[in-house]
């Protein structure tokens, strides 16, 4: 009888009852059916064949082996990784792959898949694979035949038996540096792309609208192009960038444009049909020209200039017809040459009569206002207002400063220090300085006390060549004293220049309210060790009231700063073993540049300019370097705090010496402070210790940072 056919096996005979006969066939009858239902088990070891379905029910095969044959079952890890699709690396060429899934495939199906990592090899054409052995058939792309680079290498791919001879390949590098490449993709909803997009094709078109009206191409080693007139939209229709045709670039707003940058360089002819508002200085590399003879004014009566520089004067007639006073009429700075005529009503009237010369040659009538002039030199000059002199161009930092002929008065640019000059005997001239830098007294440059000059922006010098390349400076102004407009005031006569080049007192300042005359001051040397008392300035409560300008600096401990959430480093705080001195540290590891960030509001003193740090620092164990940088932005009223600090500034780096011994690193390099600083910004400064840089084996502890600022003012008023 066996089992009942639900599973369920039954003996067949009753059971056998103690001191009655057993009947053999009876025994062997239920020996017989024993031996049946065993036979229909399935033997643990393997040797019954399954011959029928079997159902599990609810129930499941556990501790099944990985398949590794075409007919074996697979489990569930095999599933998860699919490595019955995975083939490895690519065999075969470059032109004709091969691939070796595990288990082999005995033959092609249509919807068949595999994944594999192409080789070192680029195709450089159309492509086969033979799978498994089988036969070769082709790799297609989006349906076509492979071209040069579709299966790049060391790439990963995967193909689909689109017939039994034809793979359809994609690239699935979805892991690394690599995008995901799909050879075709429509999405009819939606994308959202939590990274790049790369459009891989030189002449890639992004296209916009149901119908493709607006387009944009990639042009091969240039840029985009958008298509036709179409244009490039802001905040409305009404304000747009467009090229109405193949010549014309048009930018519309509905009010105002601007150009916020040091310099815009226009290549071609202006045309401004309204109002033009400029500040600062116009240059003009050519004529300035009116678009009609004779219609129109520079300036106008309540709106005029404030002085006029020129070589000459053309075609210049009865200027008392335009001016109606002689205050009007003085033209400080114009130079007449022989181009100027008419000189009675012309020189007359720009120099106001107001200068009056004696015993020069030639004749001076209208010129100086005092007829013609008898045979002699000039003996007396008398300037009873303003002598202005002629600016030249902008004289760039160098050693040596090379001065120009194309005026008497110059502006200084950069920072470059220098201890000599090339000029012509002879020359007098002013400098104005826009920076900081020194100045070195010597045998080309005798400066007024016998040392080195540091100027501050604003700072003026008068000087006189008295040979050529040596250099006399006469005298110094600074900008925080003088306040004036950089005019050369003279209210004694001008008189005996060879003097003048040899002594100051031909120019001649109010040195108190008693005395007048050159004033000779004292050098820190002198100043500090009580020496030439008599020229020392020295104002009371001077140490108390004075704040020195120069190099400043602040301290910025760690406990202070504010470990960054990503990548931050950890906080410390330890006790020295002996003496007990207690400590407070951000503790930067070996494996990760790990970042904190402290913020102050400079005084408004400080320049602005760039800043250096040191850092204080130690380990507890460990050898090697450590190497920090530095980055900082500031931060004005209604800035965004997520806007980006400025390029790192690094230190070199610092050896540990010994383990929790006080360590001082050297000062890092200048810091640029982004964002255009201003008095009164909050300046954020993100410090960073560079582990891929740096070889200390052991956490770098940041006991903190003293930071340097130089100021130019001498409070925060």
């Amino acid at each position: 009888m066996a089992r009942n056919g639900s599973g369920t096996y039954t003996n067949p005979y009753p059971n056998f009852v103690s001191g009655t006969v057993i009947s053999s066939s009876e025994v062997d009858a239920n020996n017989s059916d024993i031996a049946t239902a065993l036979t229909q088990s399935i033997a643990v070891d393997g040797q019954a064949v399954v011959t029928a379905h079997i159902p599990l029910a609810t129930h499941k095969l556990t501790g099944v082996s990985a398949g590794s044959a075409a007919t074996d079952s697979l489990n569930l890890g095999q599933a998860q990784a699919e490595a019955f699709i995975w083939c490895g690396t690519a065999g075969g060429s470059a032109d004709a792959i091969t691939l070796s899934p595990s288990p082999a495939i005995t033959a092609y199906a249509a919807g068949q898949r595999f994944v594999w990592m192409a080789s070192g090899s680029v195709n450089t054409g159309a492509t086969t694979v033979a799978i498994s052995g089988l036969g070769t058939i082709a790799l297609q792309d989006n349906g076509a035949a492979l071209v040069a680079g579709n299966h790049a290498a060391n790439k990963m791919f995967m193909g689909i038996l689109n017939t039994t001879s034809t793979v359809q390949i994609m690239q699935v590098q979805i892991s690394g540096t690599d995008p995901l490449l799909v050879s075709s993709l429509t999405v009819s909803g939606d994308a959202l792309i939590g990274d790049d997009l790369t459009l891989n094709s030189d002449a890639a078109v992004l296209g916009f609208g149901e119908n493709t009206d607006v387009t944009l191409t990639h042009v091969h080693d240039t840029g985009l192009l958008l298509n036709g007139a179409m244009q490039l939209q802001f905040s409305d229709s009404s304000q747009y960038i467009n090229a109405p045709s193949a010549t014309v670039l048009d930018i519309n707003a509905t009010d105002e444009i601007e150009l916020n940058a040091t310099l815009a360089d226009i290549n071609a002819n202006l045309e401004v049909s309204g109002t033009s508002q400029l500040t600062g200085i116009t240059t003009h590399g050519g004529d300035v020209v009116s678009d009609s003879d004779s219609t129109d004014s520079l300036g106008t009566t309540s709106v005029r200039w404030a002085g006029t520089w020129t070589d000459a004067i053309n075609g210049v007639t009865a200027p008392t017809a335009q001016y109606t006073s002689a205050e009007e009429t003085k033209l400080s700075g114009i130079e007449a040459s022989a181009d100027v005529t008419d000189s009675t009503n012309v020189l007359a009237g720009l120099v106001g009569q107001e200068a009056v010369a004696t015993g020069f040659t030639g004749t001076l009538d209208g010129v100086l206002g005092g007829g013609s002039a008898a045979a002699a030199s000039v003996t007396t000059l008398t300037i009873a207002n303003t002598l202005k002199m002629a600016k030249g161009g902008d004289i760039p930092s160098a050693s040596p400063l090379v001065i120009d002929t194309d005026g008497s008065y110059f502006d200084v640019t950069g920072t470059t220090n220098f201890a000599a000059m090339t000029v012509a005997a002879g020359a007098y001239f002013m400098l104005q300085f826009d920076g900081v830098l020194t100045i070195t007294h010597g045998s080309g440059i005798e400066i007024p006390g016998g040392a080195n000059l540091t100027t501050a922006a604003g700072d003026r010098l008068i000087c006189y060549a008295t040979a050529a390349d040596t250099v006399e400076v006469m005298n110094v102004a600074t900008e925080a004293a003088s306040g004036a407009s950089g005019d050369l005031e003279a209210a004694n006569n001008l008189s005996d220049v060879a003097s003048a080049a040899t002594s100051y007192g031909n120019i001649k300042q109010a040195a108190s309210t008693t005395a007048t005359g050159a004033i000779e001051i004292a050098t820190d040397a002198e100043t500090n060790t009580g020496t030439a008392t008599d020229r020392a300035i020295t104002p009371a409560n001077l140490t108390q009231r004075a704040m020195l300008q120069g190099l400043h600096s602040m301290w910025i401990a760690a406990g202070s700063m504010i470990p960054q959430i990503t990548n931050g480093p950890s906080s410390g705080l330890f006790e020295s073993s002996s003496n007990d001195i207690m400590s407070r540290s951000l503790d930067f590891n070996t494996s990760t540049d790990e970042l904190a960030q402290f913020t102050v509001v400079m005084p408004k003193s400080w320049n602005e300019g760039t800043v250096t740090f040191r850092a204080y620092w130690t380990a507890a164990s460990g050898s090697g370097t450590v190497l920090w940088s530095y980055a900082g932005g500031a931060f004005a009223n209604s800035l965004a705090l997520d806007t980006a600090l400025g390029s790192e500034a690094v230190t070199a780096a610092d050896t540990l010496i010994t383990a929790l011994d006080v360590h001082i690193s050297a000062t890092s390099a200048a810091c640029t402070i982004a964002n255009s600083p201003a008095a009164g910004d909050l300046v954020i400064i993100r410090v960073r210790r560079d582990v891929s840089g740096d070889t200390l084996s052991a956490d770098a502890k940041l006991l903190g940072v003293q930071m340097f600022y130089t100021t130019d003012a001498g409070d925060d008023a």
